[in-house]
């Protein structure tokens, strides 16, 4: 697959995080997903973070 530019970048921020577990505010849609690419925006950023507990 060839790489593309990125033309216009949408970062959600806090929608795909929360303070505490459980408390998603506001939730990110499929239809805001829609919105995002008519308004023309080809890239979006999945920030992910892993947390652990526990010992090994």
């Amino acid at each position: 697959m060839a790489e593309q530019p990125v033309n216009r970048f949408f970062n959600p921020r806090n929608v795909l995080g929360a303070p505490f577990a459980g408390a998603w505010d506001p939730p990110l849609r499929e239809q805001d997903l829609d919105w995002i690419a008519r308004a023309g925006f080809d890239m979006i950023a999945c920030l992910c973070a892993l947390a652990v507990t526990g010992t090994a």
